[in-house]
């Protein structure tokens, strides 16, 4: 008996749905996958674009999962309230539940 097979998708950069983000953030997110368009059930994934001095408020994604990929630049992650570096190269994943936000103070 095989295991179900998921579907395998290519997104194109321009490919998503982007939403302009003025507050907090001064940038715009673009979500690539998520359950509601063809993505793994519980997982979202997207680009995030923050403003030096932004941040993204404190959320949690329940019942989804979170992987943040830091592609350039540097700032501080809390992850369930204990803060974490972060820069170009580093990889996040918050599970379930797990709350996280990015702190103002100090992306640049």
């Amino acid at each position: 008996m095989s295991a179900p097979q998921g579907p395998g998708i290519v997104l194109q950069p321009e490919e998503g749905q982007s939403y302009w983000q003025p507050i907090w953030a001064n940038g715009y997110s673009i979500v690539k996958l998520s359950p509601r368009n063809a993505g793994p059930e519980n997982l979202a994934m997207g680009v995030q674009v923050i403003a030096p001095g932004g941040f993204v408020r404190e959320h949690s994604h329940t019942p989804n999962q979170e992987i943040l990929f830091c592609f350039e630049r540097k700032g501080t992650i809390l992850v369930d309230g204990v803060p974490h570096h972060l820069c170009s190269g580093h990889h996040r994943l918050c599970g379930a539940g797990c709350e996280s936000m990015t702190d103002r103070a100090s992306l640049t």
